[in-house]
């Protein structure tokens, strides 16, 4: 955790969808201990996907998802959705989430991020609790029953994909495709896979024929903010598949000399840096050693239009506990700060239009602006 501190001069001046025809999802899943006993009246056979959704609370959504209002995936989202299939499978498809997190572990560089694919089938219970005729089951003593000439289970086939990184920041962004982070269980095999990255180019074809063509994908972009990848997924028995998945980009030109007045959140007399700590910690069961760092903030006192930066009796606050790193010094601060835009941006998407993240200092409070001085109005 950083601590952030500044020196103020002698006198200064931070989903859901839901289809009519969809059964109640979810509501066994709260009260089922014993899945066993729940099922057993049940030809379980007929799950043919290996995955019943309802053995597990849908924070992903998925039964929602692919369509128009519900159809947007991140690296938080995406490892969400696969650690629910796979824990829905008792486990027995795909990986688990912490198994994901040491597969994609931070060791790409700033400007690199894994993609990770989930093409999927699963099934859910056909249940509809308030209205069981509805549906293709009853459900008494925690024991389901068959409805007899209607299906016990639905099934339905989902696109996920996201790059697997919040933020990735650089000139370019490298985009990595491996087999192992492309999750299929479907019965018609993935046969095509394309990607647009949402640089003003054209569809990148990363399978083929149902085979891995492209590994890594440089792409330029010349703004920072939120892009938007469109994936296109195809299958053998021609069944389509199209998805978006997030990712923030932080444009950091090569070797750009930038004169100090342009730099984010200028002021003559403003002073900002960064100081590291010589001295390394290494907390419980921590792997590595970390050396603390303190982002600092000076400003100045303009004494009767003097600008010379002299500390004559300076004014010293100290950040509290800040998990997160969600409070900056000044809104500007948070606004050319990814992590911070992220959490305190207003995020503007509808499908087959531009996306975008804007900063809303509404959502921020800032330093400055928990400040606040007697008789300064008088």
């Amino acid at each position: 955790m950083k601590k952030f501190s500044f020196v103020w001069g002698f006198a200064l001046f931070c989903i859901a969808s839901s289809w009519a025809q969809d059964p109640i999802q979810g509501q066994i899943t709260q009260t089922t201990t014993n899945w066993t006993t729940t099922l057993q009246n049940l030809n379980t056979s007929q799950i043919t996907s290996g995955i019943l959704y309802d053995k597990v609370a849908p924070f992903s959504n998925l039964l929602g998802f692919n369509r128009p209002d519900h159809n947007r995936s991140d690296n938080k989202h995406f490892l969400q959705a696969l650690s629910e299939l796979h824990r829905a499978s008792s486990p027995t498809k795909f990986i688990s989430a912490d198994a994901l997190k040491a597969t994609i572990a931070s060791t790409t560089p700033a400007n690199t991020t894994d993609v990770g694919v989930l093409c999927s089938s699963f099934h859910l219970l056909n249940y509809n609790e308030n209205t069981p005729s509805d549906g293709g089951l009853t459900y008494s003593n925690g024991v389901l029953y068959p409805i007899a000439g209607k299906p016990s289970f639905l099934n339905k086939t989902v696109l996920v994909a996201s790059p697997l990184k919040e933020i990735v920041s650089g000139s370019s962004a490298v985009f990595k495709f491996s087999n192992n982070l492309i999750f299929k269980n479907t019965t018609s095999p993935l046969k095509e896979l394309t990607v647009n990255f949402g640089n003003g180019g054209s569809a990148v074809t990363v399978v083929n024929n149902g085979s891995l063509v492209v590994q890594n994908q440089t792409v330029n972009y010349t703004t920072k903010g939120m892009k938007l990848l469109t994936f296109t997924a195809t299958l053998y028995n021609n069944q389509t598949f199209t998805t978006y998945g997030t990712v923030y980009f932080d444009y950091r030109p090569t070797n750009a000399s930038v004169a100090p007045n342009n730099l984010p959140c200028y002021e003559n007399l403003k002073d900002k840096g960064i100081h590291t700590s010589t001295i390394e910690y290494k907390g419980h069961e921590e792997t590595s050693p970390l050396y603390g760092k303190i982002e600092y903030t000076i400003f100045y006192h303009n004494n009767n239009g003097n600008t010379l930066k002299n500390l004559a009796k300076p004014i010293i606050i100290i950040d509290g506990f800040d998990p997160g790193d969600k409070r900056k010094v000044q809104d500007c601060d948070c606004e050319n700060d990814p992590i911070c835009t992220l959490q305190n941006g207003t995020i503007n998407w509808t499908p087959n239009l531009p996306f975008s993240i804007t900063f809303n200092p509404d959502k921020h409070r800032s330093m400055e602006e928990m400040m606040t001085f007697i008789g300064e109005n008088n």
